[in-house]
């Protein structure tokens, strides 16, 4: 087994160590999600486009990631953290901020994690996918709500309401409880063609379980299994 030395340059490095491997697996568990066959650049995740180090001065072994993540207090805004990273002339890439994302919203810290995706958009220091907009539409309903999440939404260009806009909408539906927007959103989803994920369907029917209308599920799987429309 490695171990980290005792010297301070040496526990330095394998918590640096650590804490890209936690960023890599993120990374590799979010490909597995969306499948194989997704096109990355859609996904905002890793190709030669998207993959951009966003140079702003001086090398160093610090990890941003790092620093977020075991100096960040859960009341206090990253914002002033990311500030400084740049302010110290240091890279800032696209690909870590997307693992920053990811790890804070799965340790649902979703207020960070909204402050860095804001940061990210705000600052124009790395590309921002409308796949990057549908998660942080996820997150204000998250944070601020579904009326927040509406006006997000809606506020979007055209080219930025894709698949994963309408689905990360509709998820702030089900997660509200709220069954005859879900469904209503899904039929429009449907008929536009962002509707062909299993789990899309899936979280419906897990809608209809938390909300006690079980005799829902066979008749909207049957109308799911022919292809026919969905209403509440």
């Amino acid at each position: 087994m490695v171990r980290a030395g005792n010297s301070p340059n040496h526990r330095q490095e394998w918590c640096w160590r650590v804490s890209t491997v936690k960023l890599m697996v993120g990374l590799m568990v979010t490909a597995t999600f969306y499948g194989a066959n997704e096109n990355p650049s859609t996904l905002g995740m890793l190709n030669s486009e998207s993959i951009k180090s966003c140079h702003t001065g001086r090398h160093s072994k610090t990890n941003l990631y790092s620093r977020i993540n075991f100096h960040a207090k859960p009341n206090l805004s990253v914002v002033p953290a990311l500030d400084k990273w740049v302010e110290e002339g240091k890279k800032v890439r696209y690909f870590e901020l997307q693992g920053i994302i990811r790890d804070l919203r799965s340790r649902k810290r979703y207020a960070h994690a909204l402050q860095v995706s804001e940061w990210m958009n705000s600052k124009g220091l790395c590309p921002f996918s409308p796949g990057d907009r549908a998660v942080q539409l996820d997150l204000t309903g998250s944070v601020q709500g579904l009326d927040a999440a509406e006006s997000y939404f809606n506020n979007l260009d055209d080219k930025d309401k894709c698949a994963k806009a309408y689905g990360a909408l509709l998820n702030c539906y089900i997660r509200e409880g709220l069954v005859e927007k879900s469904v209503s959103h899904l039929q429009k989803m449907k008929e536009m063609g962002f509707a062909s994920s299993p789990l899309t369907y899936n979280d419906l029917m897990c809608l209809y379980t938390n909300t006690g209308q079980f005799e829902k599920i066979p008749h909207k799987l049957q109308l799911r299994s022919k292809g026919s429309s969905f209403t509440p």
